[in-house]
């Protein structure tokens, strides 16, 4: 703990224990009130495997819920310790860094169940990579943790000796992990049948996403990803590598690399598959956007419809958005799965609310918390925050637009309570001050 903020503390508890003192002789019931509580130790609420969905919906919008403490009149902390962290806060509000920009900032104590600190948390902003929040807790809601990525291998027609007639039918699932090791046991799965002659066409089934192949609001002279859903290493060049793999395996074939729909009755003779953990590891620690663009086209495909658009995935936010976390979701705008969207527009407040809904969800929690990155330690923070009391401690999504620096994410405090947090800096032409600032938030929220 830094000396200012001990001396802040011993100040602010000197004043309290003396006024418990006279009004313990007046009133002998605030005689057993102490001015500290006992640290607590946070836990995730426990859902019983038994609830149906119905129930769990039930318990997930409880007025224990953030959303529902903060729509309108929002709690403020009555634990001393935090109210000194939020004296401590608000000390920061003079930086000068704040008169060139604006500056979204939410806090709330997980453990008790109350604000903190807020400064303009329901601003809409966008949230660079803290998008990727929002995406990645709608996924493990809907999806859950142990949904698996499949792209397949479809035979339809008969073979004759070492010929196929018919079609090779491949099936993207989008999976941006998919790479020559697949493409090897796809053709590996056709050699040891014997085939070495396709008579037919090979044909690709794209039809799990529509054939957009850049996302709604993104820069043109960004380094986009490709938003195929049949990629290998996650570049769009699966066709090419495909026939130069059967090429080398001496299997030809006569027809042409074509798309298509899988035709009804073909038989999956291969399948790769990729857990969602496996996708989500990246895309948080490292903010890889294809792996978040992948998950957000995951998340459109439940709807079930063919070539499903951008706003199949929408439709489920704003759904978890409504009825999860309680707020409207006409409040905000929801562009991609990334945030490189210049069309994305959220609120501080909301980003905290999808962790405290994270945070109450045991479903969802384990695999969440352990993707986000800590603080000097791995992942956009393995860098930053070294030497300070939030080294190893703070776990975030760090954002990074032109203009906007974000940050948001879980803190232990001091005394044992955990926070959620939430930092939009926008409009900040140099993002090393953006990030600094935050820097100094979390250091003071560790303390």
């Amino acid at each position: 703990m830094s000396p200012f903020f001990r001396k802040m503390m011993k100040d602010y508890l000197l004043k309290t224990i003396s006024c418990t003192a006279l009004l313990a002789c007046a009133f002998p019931v605030f005689a057993g009130w102490h001015p500290v509580p006992t640290p607590l130790v946070p836990k995730v609420v426990q859902i019983e495997s038994s609830q149906t969905d119905a129930a769990l919906a039930e318990t997930m919008a409880s007025p224990r819920t953030l959303t529902a403490e903060l729509r309108k009149q929002p709690q403020m902390s009555r634990d001393p310790y935090c109210r000194v962290i939020a004296q401590h806060l608000d000390s920061l509000m003079g930086d000068p860094l704040l008169q060139e920009g604006q500056l979204g900032l939410c806090v709330y104590d997980l453990t008790d169940g109350s604000l903190v600190f807020e400064h303009g948390m329901w601003q809409r902003m966008r949230p660079a990579s803290t998008m990727k929040i929002v995406t990645a807790v709608t996924a493990l809601s809907l999806l859950g943790a142990n949904y698996e990525y499949a792209t397949g291998l479809y035979l339809k027609g008969r073979q004759e000796g070492d010929r196929w007639l018919g079609d090779v039918c491949v099936h993207g699932g989008f999976d941006p992990l998919f790479d020559q090791a697949g493409v090897k046991a796809f053709v590996g799965a056709l050699y040891s049948r014997g085939i070495r002659r396709i008579e037919g066409n090979i044909v690709l089934d794209l039809s799990l996403k529509d054939d957009k192949r850049l996302g709604w609001g993104w820069c043109w002279d960004d380094d986009d990803p490709v938003l195929s859903p049949l990629l290998c290493n996650g570049k769009d060049n699966f066709s090419l590598r495909l026939t130069n793999q059967l090429r080398l395996k001496q299997i030809t074939f006569k027809g042409e690399v074509v798309q298509g729909r899988i035709p009804e009755g073909a038989e999956q003779i291969e399948c790769s598959i990729t857990p969602l953990e496996s996708v989500l590891q990246p895309m948080m620690k490292n903010s890889d956007n294809l792996m978040a663009e992948s998950m957000f086209y995951q998340i459109g495909a439940q709807s079930k419809m063919a070539y499903a658009d951008r706003n199949q995935a929408v439709r489920y936010i704003r759904r978890m958005v409504k009825d999860q976390l309680q707020l409207d979701p006409d409040a905000y705008q929801f562009a991609d799965g990334s945030g490189l969207s210049q069309y994305n527009y959220v609120t501080p407040q909301l980003l905290v609310s999808c962790l405290e809904y994270a945070y109450r969800n045991e479903k969802i929690f384990p695999a969440f918390y352990a993707s986000l990155p800590i603080a000097g330690i791995d992942g956009t923070l393995k860098n930053r925050m070294r030497k300070t009391s939030a080294f190893n401690n703070v776990r975030a999504k760090t954002g990074t637009v032109t203009g906007i620096c974000s940050l948001a994410g879980y803190v232990t405090t001091g005394h044992g309570h955990l926070l959620a947090f939430a930092i939009i800096n926008q409009g900040q032409k140099y993002s090393a001050k953006a990030r600094n600032f935050q820097d100094k938030v979390c250091t003071l929220l560790a303390e």
